[in-house]
């Protein structure tokens, strides 16, 4: 049984608030997306992304160095995994993901598997295999990230100030550039072929490690 969970964070410099509606307004207008809204600040979507959810998720309660509520799209791992046609689901998970880029004009967006990011402590100190925060309050403030992850979208903004090819050059197994000149890389796809939460977390973690070293010999 997988119970675990891929995160995708859209970070926005507007209210949160504001932007969830904002995003609920592109999907009622452009129609490509029937959902359920469950409360205020949650929604169930179907069809191809059935199972996956968009939440706001309380600042008091996320462990990223970023002092607002940060709204995330959830994909549950069991979806991708135990399904015959997880593949087209994960596919439809990225189209989801850039579709609201395109659309909202995102800050930032970061993928994680929740289990990495139950690493991240309040206290840096509080255990020896600590995850940094991908972002702080004060690197989105200058355009840079604190930490990669899993999926990761550079807008045009961050791509200036990390350079084209060198995140085109990034060891990751996906890496697309946007139409508007964004660049969105994915670790890797094989998730897909693991047989439990753990193995998620390993094939995450190993694939994660050359991107993390890449960006450790950066002096931005």
């Amino acid at each position: 049984m997988f119970e675990s969970h891929i995160d995708i964070a859209f970070i926005y410099q507007e209210n949160p608030e504001t932007s969830l509606s904002r995003i609920l307004n592109v999907l009622d207008t452009t129609g490509e997306y029937d959902y359920t809204k469950l409360s205020s600040d949650e929604i169930l979507l179907d069809d191809e992304l059935n199972g996956c959810s968009i939440i706001l998720g309380d600042r008091e309660r996320h462990l990223f160095q970023y002092n607002d509520d940060i709204i995330k799209f959830i994909i549950q791992c069991e979806n991708l995994t135990w399904s015959s046609d997880g593949r087209e689901r994960l596919g439809a998970a990225f189209s989801f993901v850039t579709y609201v880029y395109a659309h909202t004009d995102p800050q930032y967006v970061f993928g994680m598997h929740d289990w990495r990011a139950e690493r991240i402590p309040k206290d840096p100190d509080e255990f020896d295999y600590a995850l940094p925060s991908p972002i702080t309050d004060e690197g989105l403030a200058q355009n840079w990230i604190n930490h990669p992850t899993w999926l990761m979208i550079f807008p045009p903004e961050l791509v200036e100030v990390y350079g084209r090819e060198w995140l085109l050059n990034l060891p990751a197994e996906t890496v697309e550039e946007l139409d508007d000149g964004a660049i969105m890389t994915v670790a890797t796809e094989s998730i897909l072929d693991c047989q439990s939460d753990t193995e998620i977390a390993q094939e995450i973690g190993d694939a994660m490690e050359p991107i993390e070293q890449r960006f450790q010999q950066r002096d931005i």
